[in-house]
């Protein structure tokens, strides 16, 4: 059995965007996390083997 990927667009109107404001910082350090820890490992370790 073959699976799909569905893709999904969100169009908020203005009420629903002022609320959904604050927790968009929260959702983009969610997203961006397991970069930002794997950069830092790699230049962490860059550094101690100088």
């Amino acid at each position: 059995m073959a699976q799909k990927a569905y893709r999904y667009r969100f169009y908020p109107t203005t009420e629903q965007e002022t609320l959904l404001q604050p927790g968009r910082w929260f959702v983009s350090l969610l997203y961006q996390s397991p970069t930002i820890a794997t950069l830092g490992a790699w230049w962490w370790e860059k550094i101690n083997k100088t």
